[in-house]
């Protein structure tokens, strides 16, 4: 059979038909959005389901917040530990050096008090001295004596915090006369009046006003031979040069100064200004004195250590006679009438102190005699004058009744007198406190940790919330759920507080509506009819132009012309 033979404009028409059809198959095919398409869409690489926390671990992919949340609580146990462990090394470092700056604090406001003190007692001395060479006071006539005393009263009130007492020493006799206060075991205070004929001392109570009281209160008879070891009760001779008092008082170079040793008076330790002195206009000489009682003294080293929050014991010690000038030890200082030397007194600070300086110290050289204080005392105040001058303080660790503790040591010389100054503060004390500080502020720590912590881990909270709405909207963009994004407002929702992520929810929701824009306009061209409500697939492409003939007469600029069926069948059959 003979197939009919098509002419060359039938033949184009056919193949540009083919290739329409073609076209529009493929692109139906390849479109998503054409309805009834049997192409199904692929899911997303990323896996929608949520691993565990323990199975990303074990993955090495560990969630955002646990690694803000580790790396703070790291940072906050590493920096307060070692911050509290070197604070409190350092602290540990620095107990001896802070025990001898307490030591030695203390020291120099007990020396400053006593030579304030000593100072201010010799300027009432002086000051006496002063108004009698200067015929201010005089005893030459009963009138002039009995205004005298009553100027010595009303100065006496007025110094009454450097010196309880105010009298005159006649000479050559060494005869006392004048006015003392003195305080009873319950702390009562009254005025007395002192008054001595030969060996015989009378004690009478006066009134506010310095009037004796009749009959007197005490009488005492202190006999002598008249020479130095034994001068009784003649005070000239106490106080002369190698006299029992100790004050040296150069009766023969005119007026002169000096302190007497600590003694034992009344069940008192004193220690006594006195000021020989010559009347320039009668020719007068008598000798002032003024007592310092030196119960004010350990008062006021028991106030000094009372700020102290540690264990301390401090002593001031006359270094020529061994004799206690002041202390804050509860022991007694004396037995009967008989003052005791630092190595006789039942205080464990003071035997440990005489052990140490009678068996272990010497200098220069010099013999270590057994049991011989004063010279070791002196001993010990040389050394400190060489080595430690000034201000400057030894210091030597010792054990008492099993405890350690710091031994501070200093020397000054005050009135004329050698003064050895010594400290003792309790190291343990020092060391359990350090630790309970320590326990103390360990648990502190602990709470702050925990509190940073906490902050830290609502910080972690705060920044991971934001990044799981960032990415949930970022996946629901992902699949074009714009509704379940947007507001009502056309605004995303749950828009992040912080701004970079605020900033990239805009950003990622923008570049995602102009790629859905893109879709649209793109299945709008494709498929037009889909646009307008179609309900089938087009089977064609509408024809936008005609096909032209190869004799198309506009191509010569005639009219068209209309080609019918017989046209086409002949010209088949001459083909």
């Amino acid at each position: 059979m003979r197939l009919p033979v098509m002419s060359r404009s039938g033949l184009l028409r056919f193949s540009c038909r083919i290739v329409i059809c073609k076209i529009f198959v493929t692109a139906k095919e390849c479109n998503p959005l054409a309805p009834r398409c049997n192409m199904k869409r692929k899911t997303s690489v990323a896996k929608s389901n949520n691993s565990s926390t323990l199975s990303e671990m074990l993955a090495w992919k560990p969630r955002l917040s646990l690694l803000i949340g580790g790396f703070i609580t790291a940072c906050a146990v590493t920096v307060g530990v070692l911050g509290w462990q070197l604070t409190m090394a350092a602290g540990k470092d620095n107990v001896a050096s802070m025990i001898e700056e307490i030591e030695f604090l203390i020291s120099n406001q007990i020396s400053n008090y006593v030579i304030g003190a000593a100072d201010s007692l010799t300027a009432v001395a002086k000051m006496q001295q002063t108004f009698f060479q200067e015929d201010v006071w005089s005893f030459s006539t009963p009138e002039r004596a009995k205004a005298t005393y009553k100027s010595m009263l009303i100065a006496l009130k007025a110094v009454k915090q450097y010196t309880s007492s105010m009298y005159m020493q006649t000479y050559p006799g060494g005869c006392q006369f004048g006015y003392f206060y003195h305080t009873d075991s319950n702390g009562t205070e009254t005025l007395r009046w002192w008054s001595q004929v030969n060996n015989t001392v009378t004690i009478n109570l006066c009134t506010p006003d310095g009037t004796i009281i009749q009959p007197p209160i005490d009488v005492d008879t202190q006999a002598g031979n008249g020479t130095l070891e034994n001068p009784g009760a003649n005070n000239t001779l106490q106080n002369a040069v190698g006299g029992i008092q100790g004050a040296d008082l150069q009766y023969s170079v005119g007026d002169t100064f000096g302190y007497s040793n600590v003694y034992l008076w009344n069940n008192m330790v004193y220690k006594s200004a006195f000021a020989y002195s010559i009347n320039k206009v009668t020719g007068e000489h008598v000798t002032f004195g003024n007592d310092w009682t030196l119960e004010v003294v350990g008062d006021a080293i028991l106030g000094m250590l009372g700020v102290v929050s540690f264990p301390m014991f401090a002593a001031v010690i006359e270094a020529n006679t061994g004799y206690l000038l002041a202390s804050s030890t509860d022991a007694d200082e004396f037995l009967g009438d008989d003052l005791l030397e630092i190595n006789l007194i039942n205080d464990p600070f003071l035997q440990d102190f005489s052990r140490l300086i009678n068996s272990t110290f010497q200098w220069n050289g010099i013999s270590k005699p057994i049991n011989s204080l004063p010279s070791q005392l002196l001993n010990l105040f040389e050394f400190l004058n060489e080595y430690y001058t000034g201000s400057a303080a030894a210091f030597i660790d010792r054990k008492i009744n099993g405890k350690n503790w710091k031994l501070g040591l200093n020397s000054y010389t005050i009135v004329g007198n050698p003064m050895l100054f010594i400290t003792y503060m309790d190291i343990d004390s020092v060391e359990e406190e350090l630790n309970a500080m320590s326990a103390k502020t360990g648990y502190m720590m602990i709470g702050i940790i925990a509190a940073f912590v906490i902050v830290g881990a609502a910080f972690t909270i705060v920044i991971t919330r934001q990044l799981s709405t960032v990415s949930r909207q970022i996946k629901l963009l992902k699949d074009l759920k714009f509704k379940e994004v947007l507001g009502a407002d056309a605004e995303i929702k749950d828009r992040s507080f912080i701004y970079e992520l605020a900033e990239l929810q805009k950003c990622f929701y923008s570049m995602v509506l102009v790629f859905s824009e893109l879709l649209k306009s793109n299945s709008s061209i494709r498929n037009p009819t889909q646009q307008t409500g179609s309900a089938g697939p087009v089977a064609t492409v509408p024809r936008t132009t005609r096909p032209m003939s190869m004799t198309d007469p506009t191509r010569s600029g005639g009219a068209p012309k209309e080609e019918t069926t017989a046209t086409r069948k002949s010209s088949v059959g001459k083909n």
